[in-house]
């Protein structure tokens, strides 16, 4: 008992430091990006009316394929910047799941007609959710983790012409000074971040741990193999607490499908855990209000269950 204890103990600390060593990274890239890109041209880039700006944020996430929980940076980034709100929902919903490493797995496991079939369909949810979020003028409302990642000494472009574009979201300050100084203040601007995360996050990976210890394969092909008419919700369900990449989460649900799970129960599986897991909720709750949270939640579990019956049944 004391050894498995130890176990999950060790496993929990090692999960902690690989999220917030991945968090610190990505969160400094796009600093140091937003920076030499300037609030006007990351709002040019990612404007236009509400179809474009939803098909530019799909674009981004699926060009740059991060989880849910890495994604976040880019997301603080484009709400700081005042981007079009189908735009960054697009891009949270889309990184995640329309991602080109877990397009070429599904093509291998399955077949290339699901993969295209699944890119469609996870696609099409994005861009639904996202233009109805724009339609419903849905705000962030962002609490703590941006007071916590203020870093004065981070500086704005001097030569943004569009005074309409406010304040740059990372501080007050003199221009561009050099990819050394702003990849200082980028860490910085990173750490402050972490800060505002660190006790949900530290929780949430215990939990994670937790819960993948204690859910064997062969459960899991139980509830949701083809005899159960529930498998695929059941399915979206489990995939919820089960941290994993969406590179490695491929591999194991192959290897479930190998055991006997149904194809659907598979595909709700793999969208529900690459696009929501505990460690990513803790985060996303720092980072958007609890209506808003939810509305991801729901987007991301409905998109797991029609792509679960949808995906099977025309391929």
């Amino acid at each position: 008992m004391a050894g498995r204890v130890l176990d999950a103990a060790g496993a929990s600390v090692w999960l902690l430091a690989e999220l917030v060593a991945l968090f610190l990274v990505v969160a400094t890239a796009v600093a140091v990006a937003a920076r030499r890109l300037g609030v006007h041209r990351l709002r040019r880039l990612l404007g236009g009316g509400r179809v474009a700006a939803a098909v530019k944020g799909i674009a981004l996430g699926f060009l740059t394929p991060f989880c849910t929980y890495s994604a976040i940076p880019a997301l603080v980034a484009m709400i700081d910047a005042g981007v079009r709100t189908s735009a960054w929902v697009g891009f949270l919903l889309a990184a995640p799941v329309l991602d080109p490493l877990i397009f070429a797995a599904i093509a291998v496991i399955f077949g290339p007609p699901t993969a295209v079939v699944y890119t469609t369909v996870t696609f099409a949810a994005a861009l639904t959710a996202a233009l109805v979020a724009d339609a419903m003028t849905v705000q962030a409302d962002r609490p703590s983790v941006r007071r916590r990642a203020e870093v004065p000494t981070t500086r704005p472009r001097s030569d943004d012409p569009d005074p309409a574009c406010g304040p740059d979201p990372f501080g007050p300050g003199p221009p561009w000074q050099g990819w050394a100084t702003e990849a200082r203040d980028g860490v910085r601007y990173a750490a402050g971040l972490i800060r505002g995360i660190a006790v949900p996050l530290g929780v949430a990976a215990v939990i994670a741990v937790a819960v993948m210890g204690a859910i064997p394969g062969d459960l899991l092909v139980a509830v949701a193999g083809p005899g159960n008419p529930l498998a695929v919700p059941v399915a979206a369900v489990l995939g919820t607490p089960l941290y994993v990449s969406g590179e490695a989460f491929v591999p194991i649900a192959a290897a479930l499908r190998e055991q006997g799970m149904a194809d659907g129960a598979v595909i709700a599986l793999i969208i529900a855990g690459a696009g929501v897991n505990l460690p990513e909720l803790a985060v996303l709750g720092g980072v958007l209000s609890r209506r808003v949270l939810a509305g991801v939640v729901a987007a991301v579990f409905l998109t797991a269950i029609v792509g679960g019956y949808a995906i099977p049944a025309v391929t």
